[in-house]
């Protein structure tokens, strides 16, 4: 028997996306011999479905076949080079420019509000 999960809508959505913007912000080294690494394009399409659930690593990690400890890598490593932001000001850019927004400032609140 094969179990094929059903996605969530959200998930959907975010897989017909591609995120080349990400080899740009995070430039790799020239190859010199050993292991290639994941593809960090599937890594932030991967972290991104795991912010947008908020299921756990280990989850994300099985449905993207990827170890658990890559995705915290991966993770750490885009915080560190700040690339969630430069990926969000690319999509504001992109968005203004389409004249989806109008205005001069965008903000964004990711503040918890508790609720019942």
């Amino acid at each position: 028997m094969t179990f094929v999960p059903k996605m969530p809508q959200k998930v959907q959505f975010l897989l017909d996306f591609s995120f080349p913007q990400i080899a740009q912000f995070c430039p790799r080294k020239p190859f010199i011999g050993g292991r290639i690494g994941h593809d960090l394009e599937r890594l932030f399409l991967l972290l991104l479905i795991k912010k947008v659930t908020n299921w756990s690593y280990r989850t994300v990690a099985e449905i993207g076949d990827v170890s658990h400890s890559t995705l915290v890598r991966a993770n750490t490593k885009f915080l560190k080079r700040r690339v969630y932001e430069k990926f969000f000001v690319h999509l504001v850019k992109a968005a203004y420019k389409q004249g989806l927004i109008k205005g001069r400032f965008v903000a964004m609140d990711s503040s918890f509000v508790q609720t019942f």
